[in-house]
């Protein structure tokens, strides 16, 4: 299950779509007695597992985004 952190330095920002149509693929979750967000599902597990096979470590976050494919982009290239 991928979790959001927050306590590394610096980490990879991940956008994920909050709110897709697929939620196999993925799927953005909130534990509100933890105040945790849990971002799950097939291209999570994909993503885990390659960051697993390679030779350094990678400290990633997933941002839940509640927009377009189209906004997320802009907001990448902007660096929102």
């Amino acid at each position: 299950m991928g979790r959001v952190m927050r306590n590394e330095e610096k980490p990879l920002k991940i956008g994920v779509p909050a709110r897709g149509a697929f939620r196999q693929f993925v799927n953005v979750s909130y534990d509100s007695d933890k105040s945790e967000t849990y971002v799950t599902g097939f291209s999570i597990q994909v993503f885990e597992a390659a960051v697993k096979k390679v030779n350094y470590s990678l400290s990633y976050v997933f941002i839940p985004y509640n927009g377009t494919d189209d906004d997320l982009v802009a907001d990448v290239h902007n660096k929102v």
